[in-house]
């Protein structure tokens, strides 16, 4: 029997209409949530649900060019998602090149790296009370009481302490990063890493004197850890939980030098070089706003300009950043005369 009728049948995530023989579908797509934090090494990023859940993580090199790094990013992130059935609602950037990546993605959030860890820290770890965060070009410590971030430290006076130099160190004896990681051995070669150039100038005389590639690098590892202890940690109370977040994380000589001078237990989560970008995710699903996510990511054409205003003797440097041959922002001015014709 025809009939003219229109049903109405309803599920959690798609609505049909339905009219005689005729079916109209109707696809409500689910939201998720991009975060990415651009380190110095490394660019990472996550794709969160709207529940908080990563659905995908990837990290690619850096290598110079974080625009073309983060396209890789993203098409690495997007290969674990349907498209068919989910959209990125908001995304966030955070690290050291937000400011340009942001600026490419239209992000809906952009935040420095202490509050995007301490977010991630905290959604996982709410009584955490402390962060160890040791990345590419920086280490910092945040301390925490009830959610709040009272004290932060952070040193980035030279890069012989860091991510940065140990990822160089390994390209240089060619032996991977993640077996550098692995290592578990004691030594006790000490290398002077106060200065990159005296570190270096060190580990190549250990060489020279005999010692295998592996112990003179446990010997860099050990004293990277000794010297964040002697920076950051030494006459300072400190509280636990303890969370070790960052690159260096993953580090077991590193984590085994911390715990031994902590004389607690330090947290590693299994996502801790991605809670930068898990935290500035979290910010991005709480924006307001949406976007259209352009997927066609390869259409993206980004260029930088470099220019010093000289509208006043203060002659500050200004970065240009331009979309598609079309000028979207800038920073660097100290003041909005640079578009005036006026000299002073």
């Amino acid at each position: 029997m025809y009939t003219n009728r229109i049903h109405l049948l309803t599920t959690k995530r798609q609505i049909f209409y339905k009219k005689s023989l005729k079916i109209k579908k109707v696809i409500i797509m689910n939201k998720l949530y991009m975060g990415i934090d651009t380190g110095s090494i490394y660019i990472k990023g996550v794709i969160i649900d709207e529940y908080n859940n990563i659905l995908s993580s990837a990290s690619v090199l850096t290598n110079g060019s974080p625009v073309e790094s983060t396209k890789l990013l993203i098409k690495k992130l997007e290969l674990n998602i349907n498209l068919n059935k989910y959209a990125i609602a908001s995304i966030g950037v955070t690290g050291s090149a937000r400011k340009l990546i942001g600026t490419m993605l239209n992000a809906n959030i952009i935040k420095n790296e202490i509050y995007s860890t301490t977010n991630g820290v905290l959604n996982l770890y709410p009584k955490a009370r402390t962060i160890i965060e040791m990345g590419g070009k920086d280490f910092k410590l945040i301390e925490l009481k009830d959610g709040i971030i009272t004290n932060t430290s952070i040193n980035n006076n030279c890069t012989s302490g860091t991510g940065y130099f140990i990822s160089s160190i390994s390209n240089k004896l060619k032996i991977p990063i993640d077996k550098i990681n692995e290592l578990n051995i004691e030594t006790r070669i000490v290398i002077d890493n106060r200065c990159i150039v005296f570190a270096e100038k060190d580990i190549y005389s250990k060489l020279q004197e005999g010692y295998k590639k592996e112990e003179v690098i446990a010997g860099l590892l050990e004293s990277i850890a000794k010297n964040y202890i002697n920076n950051f940690l030494k006459n300072k109370i400190i509280n636990e939980p303890i969370i070790f977040t960052g690159g260096l994380s993953k580090n077991m000589i590193i984590y085994k030098t911390l715990e031994k001078y902590l004389k607690g237990k330090i947290i590693v989560d299994n996502n801790s070089n991605f809670l930068g970008a898990y935290g500035i995710a979290l910010m991005a699903r709480t924006c307001p706003k949406e976007i259209v996510f352009n997927h066609d990511i390869d259409s993206i054409k980004m260029d930088t300009k470099i220019s010093i205003c000289n509208r006043c003797n203060k002659e500050c440097t200004i970065v240009s950043i331009y979309k598609n041959n079309k000028l979207i922002d800038y920073w660097g001015n100290n003041c909005e005369r640079i578009f005036s014709k006026e000299t002073v």
